[in-house]
């Protein structure tokens, strides 16, 4: 089998239709379609479970969260390459064909393309071009990559990649705790070591929904999230054979920074319900009582912008409500 298209689903009965259509209605055949249903409390399981269609393979899971979602949807894959889409967004008509014919002409382990942001009001940005079309790179390059998943977003996500499944280290990524935000960053840091090449290609591939998916919603384990992720990006240093105190310092501030984030910038809804509030207030809560972080923040804290110390002198300051309402803004101005 040529691919296996992965797609984990939580209470996403509005829109997996329309991310199950784009892909069915491929006039490239040769794919199976990856359903993890990640304990969806609406009908999204029973919505893909009426499709009569032998491609689709459909699987709960145990509400064990993203990344162990998106590990069990690999396993179950049998296609040469991996192709992702998440279950609010759509690949473009005749997006399998073309990843084909690439695939064939360039013969490499992963293929990157384009997508278009899709805004709620139907507006849609196209995401900027990282290389030249049909730009090659080899294993120097590649290593190149890996060192920016440490630091920088612009190759950190799935769902604008074709990856040959064989360069997946699913036994390593087994072994790691479990994550429910960032987990695509994580992944393909134990992918891109054992690549040996990459093309880019500026063509448009994906429609990507800013809708609201999975991961939108602020979550109570935001804070542990986060720093369970820096913990997998320690030990991708060490998987990818860089010096650990090189990047020590790097993580560190990469800690501070997106605790910030988690407070104040962290595109995700604190919803204006009671509920909603005291989940924040908890993170917060664990937040300002973390030593561990703390110190880590003493050290830094000279080497990081200002406009991410303030959110954090607020929480320590205990003074929640206004750190909420940078939030709100911030949203707003995302908007």
């Amino acid at each position: 089998m040529r691919f296996s298209i992965c797609m984990v689903a939580r209470n996403a009965q509005k829109t997996i239709l329309y991310a199950i259509n784009s892909i069915l209605n491929q006039s490239f055949r040769d794919f199976e379609l990856i359903i993890i249903d990640d304990w969806s409390e609406d009908s999204t399981y029973n919505i893909v479970d009426n499709i009569i269609d032998s491609r689709i393979k459909l699987f709960h899971s145990s509400n064990s969260g993203l990344l162990k979602a998106r590990i069990q949807a690999i396993k179950k894959a049998s296609g040469e390459y991996i192709l992702t889409v998440d279950s609010d967004d759509a690949l473009v008509d005749g997006a399998l064909s073309y990843i084909d014919e690439i695939l064939k002409q360039k013969r490499v382990d992963i293929l990157q393309y384009k997508g278009i942001k899709v805004l709620e009001t139907g507006k849609k940005i196209e995401i900027p071009s990282l290389f030249q079309n049909m730009q090659l790179l080899g294993k120097k390059d590649i290593k190149n990559i890996t060192e920016s998943l440490l630091v920088c977003d612009d190759f950190s996500t799935l769902w604008n990649k074709a990856i040959k499944r064989k360069c997946i280290d699913i036994r390593k990524l087994e072994t790691l705790p479990n994550l429910s935000i960032g987990e695509d960053n994580i992944i393909l840091l134990f992918t891109f070591p054992n690549a040996n090449s990459y093309c880019y290609t500026s063509k448009i591939f994906y429609l990507y929904s800013l809708n609201g998916g999975i991961t939108k919603k602020f979550r109570r384990d935001s804070f542990s999230n986060q720093k369970e992720r820096i913990s997998c990006k320690r030990c991708a240093v060490e998987y990818a054979g860089f010096d650990i105190e090189t990047y020590d310092k790097v993580l560190n501030i990469a800690l501070i920074e997106v605790v910030s984030k988690v407070c104040a910038f962290f595109p995700t809804i604190v919803d204006s319900d009671y509920r909603s509030k005291e989940i924040f207030y908890d993170c917060m809560d664990e937040i300002r009582s973390d030593s561990y972080f703390w110190d880590i923040y003493k050290k830094h804290k000279n080497a990081v912008s200002i406009l991410y110390r303030i959110p954090l002198w607020l929480v320590k300051k205990h003074m929640y409500c206004i750190v909420l309402r940078i939030k709100n803004m911030s949203a707003k101005l995302r908007k």
